[in-house]
């Protein structure tokens, strides 16, 4: 993208307690949109239902509870299944792009587009409002990769000023 703009500002986001706020209906939903194997979607559906957990702190071992929402962490599904609940999740313009890692995302939007940066993440606000999920707007943090050869009087405004900064490339 840089060899194509002065500048590409990154949008670093993070969704609060991902794995522990996945909602299993929806992921259940988004599941069933790759035609998995009836065998398989009902092993992932047994997996996930009637969990329950307990604390053991000195020797003293809490009630069970049940464990109504989230995906397993630390089981072997866990990284794949909230990969398949944010798959949906994309930029919405064509030059734009939106990389994922486990839960953290990052919008990376050129100088010259067709989707702002603002309005990318009012679409990624919605889609966590939708899917149920929480994003940190507090640990947002806004980048600017620029050549080094650029002045910075011709960088864009940050989203807010407290979370910019600018990095040469």
């Amino acid at each position: 993208m840089l060899e194509n703009s002065v500048y590409v500002l990154f949008l670093l986001l993070d969704f609060y307690k991902a794995c522990d706020t996945v909602h299993r209906l929806i992921l259940l939903k988004k599941l069933d949109t790759y035609h998995l194997p009836g065998n398989i979607l009902s092993w992932i559906i047994s997996f996930l239902t009637e969990r329950s957990q307990c604390t053991k702190i000195n020797g003293v071992v809490s009630v069970f509870e049940c464990i109504n929402k989230s995906i397993v962490q630390g089981s072997v599904i866990d990284p794949n299944s909230f990969s398949l609940y944010v798959a949906d999740l994309k930029a919405l313009g064509k030059t734009n792009a939106l990389c994922k890692h486990a839960d953290d995302t990052t919008l990376l939007v050129p100088q010259h587009c067709d989707v702002q940066l603002v309005d990318e993440l009012e679409r990624v606000i919605k889609w966590s409002k939708a899917n149920k999920l929480k994003l940190n707007l507090g640990k947002k943090k806004e980048i600017v990769f620029r050549r080094s050869s650029v002045k910075r009087d011709i960088l864009p405004l940050a989203l807010d000023d407290t979370t910019s900064n600018v990095w040469s490339v």
